[in-house]
């Protein structure tokens, strides 16, 4: 009985450890970067949904979009929305959307706000008018993250929502 093993069982050994070397960081590397970043564009992509659905109520119970209320104008950070008990401000800003309830009679102070906070989603909103008034908003958005030196757009989207009170 032999103890130990032959020059020949450790070359064939050493011969193989490379490519379950390879193949093992290449799982490694899936676990750890891969995977985390998939969850978090997941994730992302499901706040994203959560705030245009709410969005999505919101116009179609609107009465009107209007270009400006009390002091605030509409633009590419601030979308205006009138409904028959008030007022309704979507914000973007610091990659994050905020969502205030004004009541009819108090413009100053919000009664009810939402934060969705959206670190690396990019998000942009236009009104479309027809003889002045706001009839829908188109709402445009991507996930970006950089892989490798390269920008990469997950989960682009657009929307059109119509006001649900047209005249």
């Amino acid at each position: 009985m032999r103890k130990g093993f032959s020059l020949i069982e450790l070359l064939v050994i050493i011969a193989i450890l490379p490519f379950v070397f390879i193949v093992i960081d290449g799982l490694i590397a899936t676990m750890f970067t891969d995977i985390p970043r998939s969850v978090k564009s997941i994730q992302d992509n499901s706040i994203l949904l959560n705030m245009t659905e709410q969005m999505q109520q919101d116009i179609d119970t609107a009465k009107d979009l209007p270009r400006s209320v009390n002091g605030y104008t509409a633009g590419d950070d601030l979308l205006l929305i009138e409904l028959a008990d008030g007022t309704i401000h979507y914000q973007l800003k610091d990659n994050n959307v905020f969502r205030y309830v004004f009541a009819e009679n108090q413009q100053q102070i919000p009664e009810k706000t939402i934060l969705w906070s959206m670190p690396g989603t990019k998000i942009k909103w236009q009104v479309h008018r027809k003889n002045g008034k706001g009839y829908a908003v188109e709402i445009e958005h991507h996930i970006e993250y950089t892989l490798k030196g390269h920008l990469i757009k997950k989960m682009a989207n657009s929307n059109m929502y119509f006001v649900g009170i047209l005249e």
